[in-house]
């Protein structure tokens, strides 16, 4: 699957015209997070709906008897269009699609959005130090296997360093594994020098 096609599937839930459950949606919506830079859109998201709900800035159009469906729908549009996150922002349209004024109401829309901030801190952020560019669905993939290995849900950081030469740096927590040439050359460098010396 393309990137492009990739991130039009993250973008766009399949609930089949019905409403899911909190659980369903937040389940699908982790399931599709593999790189940090989701997981970090996702907690500010989360962070600004939730400000505004507390605030109740929703509550204060949405409860207006003067303002029609399409008013309300209207303006819960342009709260959405500034969500950041495009699984977040796609389980939300999807709301508005389905003109679900009641997905939005403070208290449904307050606790999923507590729910979903607590199984996203979940998360075990794992720093990939590369010599290159992978390509997205390798990245997928080695999440996924990571996520399967230590049992955790798993996002990667990429971070390109040419100088590694070739091969990569895994590091999370305490673990770091350093699979680059660069290192190996260090390594061979080290022990033919102690090698002349000691002749």
């Amino acid at each position: 699957m393309s990137p492009k096609a990739k991130a039009a599937a993250i973008a766009a839930p399949d609930h089949g015209g019905t409403k899911a459950e909190p659980y369903q949606l937040v389940t699908a919506m982790l399931g599709k997070l593999y790189r940090a830079e989701q997981l970090d859109a996702l907690h500010l998201s989360i962070i600004n709906l939730l400000d505004m709900v507390m605030d109740e800035e929703l509550s204060l159009v949405l409860e207006q008897k003067n303002k029609s469906e399409a008013e309300k729908l209207s303006f819960l549009q342009k709260v959405v269009d500034s969500v950041h996150s495009p699984e977040l922002h796609g389980v939300l349209e999807d709301a508005i699609h389905r003109k679900d004024l009641a997905f939005f109401d403070e208290k449904e829309l307050g606790d999923l959005l507590r729910f979903l901030q607590k199984e996203a801190q979940q998360f075990t952020i794992v720093r990939l130090t590369l010599a290159l560019h992978f390509k997205e669905h390798d990245i997928w993939e080695f999440a996924a296997l990571l996520s399967k290995k230590i049992n955790k849900p798993v996002v990667i950081s990429v971070k390109v360093e040419k100088d590694l030469i070739g091969g990569a740096i895994i590091q999370f927590g305490s673990y770091l594994s350093d699979f680059s040439i660069r290192s190996q050359i260090e390594i061979f460098q080290e022990n033919w020098h102690k090698a002349v010396v000691d002749a």
